[in-house]
């Protein structure tokens, strides 16, 4: 999985996938047919997983057993003798964060990080792995932008600083240069080395309960947030798409289809 190009965080969610098909069905891969496969995805169905869920178990089965087809350690692909058949499920709606929300989250942020954090996923629109894999000295605050250079499909983009967090970049980047640490990471966590996506979640989990906000929010949720506002305050999909880094317009346009009560949230 490394080789042919996975990152991480997906090798290890193929592995656990295949973990838990090991031990549902407790047979050797020589003695697994098509009738485990069957029962396995009944028992994902009556666990009332997610459609697309349940696709990505099948689909790492699917690759393991093609994998020891090809290195012959069996001779019977069960995956070539099964079906799978899923109703494809509509996807949940993300929570939007109100703006009025958003000013509890920067309330109720305490530390440097934790501010930083809001700035770069909602003020800048900054995805997870885009702020884990952010540098130092990819903030130009004389700019006032941040160059992204490893963004989704490893493509390269600027991203305004709005005005208003500036002074906070500039306080922050005179903060960092204080650590005594050699990680050319701009987020450290307590050891000093570049603060991980999960950690960033950690972290903002904690800012939620301080404020009492009960939706599901996630780092992703901040970046969605932004997007919405930005164009229900008027701004083009166009502009919105080169903010976000979508490489598709359509991508974009998805945040505009808001429920009238989400909206009402906005203002």
């Amino acid at each position: 999985l490394y080789t042919i190009g996975y990152v991480n965080n997906t090798i290890f969610t193929k592995i656990s996938n295949l973990i838990h098909f090991r031990e549902f069905t407790r047979k050797t891969y020589r003695e697994t047919t098509e009738t485990e496969l069957h029962f396995f995805i009944v028992h994902l169905q009556n666990k009332e997983l997610h459609s697309s869920t349940i696709q990505h178990y099948y689909s790492s089965i699917e690759q393991f057993f093609v994998y020891l087809e090809r290195v012959q350690v069996i001779t019977r692909n069960p995956c070539n003798y099964y079906e799978l058949h899923l109703i494809k499920q509509p996807k949940k709606a993300r929570d939007i964060v109100s703006e009025e929300e958003v000013h509890q989250l920067y309330t109720n942020a305490v530390t440097r990080n934790e501010k930083m954090i809001l700035h770069l996923c909602y003020g800048c629109g900054l995805r997870a792995k885009e702020l884990e894999r952010i540098n130092s000295e990819a903030i130009l605050v004389h700019q006032q932008c941040i160059k992204v250079v490893k963004g989704k499909n490893n493509q390269h983009r600027i991203v305004p600083i709005p005005q208003r967090l500036v002074v906070d970049f500039i306080g922050y980047l005179t903060y960092r240069e204080q650590q005594q640490t050699n990680s050319k990471a701009l987020l450290l966590n307590k050891n000093g080395n570049r603060l991980k996506a999960y950690s960033a979640r950690s972290i903002l989990q904690g800012i939620l309960k301080r404020t009492g906000i009960t939706k599901t929010i996630t780092l992703h949720s901040l970046r969605h947030s932004i997007a919405t506002h930005l164009l229900a305050n008027g701004m083009k999909a166009e502009s919105v798409q080169q903010f976000l880094g979508h490489k598709q317009l359509e991508t974009t346009e998805t945040y505009t289809r808001i429920r009238k009560y989400q909206l009402k949230q906005l203002k």
